[in-house]
């Protein structure tokens, strides 16, 4: 059954699987056909040159990356990676590509994924793996389990000892609390009949 907190978990787990989706970076094999530098205006209305990478997939369908640089990918040669990018889409015969990217294609929103590198690949059969995306889950399942045997100790040693003296304090708080109420009906029945006498 979901309960309130149940759901507020569950949103939680989903923001954070998003947030790791959009960040953590993907490999797609294609075919570069071609790159463009177009020119857009910030939040602050100042003009900034975006490069762009055209692609397309096995299938034909097509695929268009931005390439800017990303610090916390150590991502500082864009220009490079462009230069690299226009020389693949006029090799002759077509080569195909890896392209490692994070971020995601949100058409409505001109949303693009930036290409980090491009390596090139014999076919498109070639097999890669998102090592990045296995070895980061690997690591937070473990760490969920660490993380909970350690909540688990810390409950038993630290939590529920607090928790008991509180119910311990709250049962004898009731019991004084039981004495005083039947002490005050005592003393109101004392008065009762010391006003009314006896019945």
């Amino acid at each position: 059954m979901f309960t309130p907190s149940r759901i507020v978990k569950l949103v939680l787990v989903v923001i954070l699987l998003m947030g790791l989706d959009y960040v953590l970076p993907d490999r797609e094999i294609v075919r570069i056909v071609g790159t463009e530098v177009v020119r857009k205006e910030t939040s602050t209305g100042q003009p900034r040159d975006v490069r762009f990478v055209n692609a397309q997939y096995p299938d034909g369908s097509p695929r268009v990356y931005r390439n800017e640089d990303a610090p916390w990918y150590l991502k500082f040669d864009s220009g490079n990676l462009q230069a690299r990018a226009q020389a693949y889409a006029k090799a002759d015969p077509p080569k195909w590509v890896v392209v490692r990217h994070y971020g995601w294609r949100i058409p409505i929103l001109s949303m693009y994924p930036n290409a980090i590198s491009l390596k090139e690949v014999p076919s498109p059969d070639v097999r890669v793996l998102p090592w990045e995306r296995i070895v980061l889950a690997v690591l937070l399942v473990v760490l969920y389990f660490l993380a909970r045997r350690w909540w688990r100790r810390f409950r038993t040693r630290r939590v529920d000892p607090v928790l008991e003296e509180i119910e311990e304090a709250l049962d004898d708080l009731d019991a004084r609390s039981d004495r005083l109420t039947d002490r005050a009906r005592a003393a109101w029945h004392r008065l009762w009949r010391w006003l009314f006498g006896q019945r």
